[in-house]
Order: structure tokens, then C-alpha cells, then sequence
């Protein structure tokens, strides 16, 4: 399904295809055995980098960036630095940086955005 085809559903559609892909990526990282297969997506590359939300007309983007998790033991090897930046209609709104030190689980609470 292509951007335009999701923009083209109603409000609730679109919250529950965003609810989906968050329930698939939680599974993810702790059930899933960091598994590729279990992101919506498929792969981590295509999973992780940006969720736009059409909210009455106007876009709010979640944008993350970040290292690498050891997928044997869901750990941190090195230390890692996830910035997550909100923006609405093009404009910077927020922005989060979430540090992950070594040993550290990365648990969904850590990866829960919101917006305004």
C-alpha cells in the first residue's frame, strides 16, 4: 500500500495501520527474536525510519534514527543513540534523544512517541 492509498482512508484506518505497525514492532524487539519477518515492513531498514500520520489535514512525521541491537540477547553491545525527531507540516516540533547504555533492554516504553 503506497502513501497516497493510506492518506486516502479515514482517520481511524489510518490510526489502526499505525497501531499495527507499532504492535509489530514491539513484538520485535522482545518476542519476535528480532526477527525481520515480523515488521511490517519485512525489513529493519524499511521499518524503522520514518511514520507519517495525516491528522484533519494536517501531516505530523516521526522520524527515528539509531544503532545496532545484538539479536541474540536483545542487548546494547555499545553504547547507542536514537534521535527522534517530530515534525508537523514540515515544521520541527519536538525532538527526543534516547541513549542506550551497555546491557540495557530496550523496552517498548523506550520507543513509545507521541505527538501533540
Amino acid at each position: 500500500m503506497t502513501k497516497e492509498e493510506v492518506l486516502q482512508h479515514d482517520k481511524k484506518f489510518r490510526y489502526m495501520l499505525l497501531s499495527r505497525m507499532q504492535s509489530d514492532c514491539e513484538y520485535y524487539l522482545n518476542y519476535g527474536n528480532r526477527n525481520p519477518k515480523r515488521l511490517w515492513a519485512g525489513d529493519e531498514q524499511l521499518a524503522v525510519p520514518s511514520v507519517t500520520l495525516s491528522t484533519e489535514g494536517s501531516a505530523i512525521e516521526f522520524a527515528v534514527s539509531g544503532g545496532v541491537v545484538d539479536g541474540d540477547d536483545g542487548a546494547v553491545n555499545e553504547p547507542m543513540h536514537w534521535v527522534v525527531v517530530v515534525r508537523k507540516n514540515g515544521k520541527e516540533i519536538d525532538r527526543k534523544t534516547l541513549t542506550f547504555e551497555d546491557g540495557k533492554e530496550i523496552a517498548t516504553d523506550d520507543l513509545k512517541l507521541y505527538y501533540k
